[in-house]
């Protein structure tokens, strides 16, 4: 379930990356809610390019928004992300190689798009996280996403 704080902050962050012609998607815990699984989500992640993520600051310039921080992953090598709050709500950014675990699937177009009120929040697709979720290894959220999927057949 989402509360009315998330969905403020969902609005706000597509409606100013679309407007920004950022190449986005809502990932985690927060993408499988939208898309009708049993979860509550506590943050929000996106997933952007790495040219999208140096200017996440100019986009959100009145909100505590941290500096890029590079990090490693034992699966996919390295990411980058910035973190930043909106409405008490935890925003976190990443961005990816061009063919990272996430970057490689939304440049691909494995995204769908979500009606929540007036505004449409791009997410990447059920089976494309998943197949993220394969690959890094995340065994609960491989069952929680395939229960959903065989529920809804």
């Amino acid at each position: 379930m989402l509360t009315q704080n998330l969905i403020d902050t969902l609005k706000l962050i597509s409606k100013r990356l679309t407007e920004n012609g950022f190449i986005w998607a809502i990932i985690g815990s927060t993408n499988l809610a939208l898309q009708g699984v049993d979860i509550v989500p506590r943050d929000i992640d996106i997933i952007v390019t790495i040219e999208n993520l140096t200017q996440i600051k100019n986009i959100f310039p009145e909100y505590e928004v941290g500096e890029i921080e590079e990090k490693q992953s034992s699966v996919s090598g390295s990411y980058w992300r910035v973190i930043m709050r909106i409405n008490d709500i935890e925003v976190e950014v990443l961005g990816e190689k061009d063919d990272g675990i996430y970057a490689g699937r939304l440049l691909a177009g494995n995204k769908i798009e979500i009606p929540l009120d007036d505004v449409s929040i791009s997410c990447l697709s059920l089976e494309s996280e998943l197949e993220a979720y394969r690959d890094t290894g995340r065994q609960n959220r491989v069952d929680l996403i395939e229960q959903f999927l065989s529920a809804k057949k």
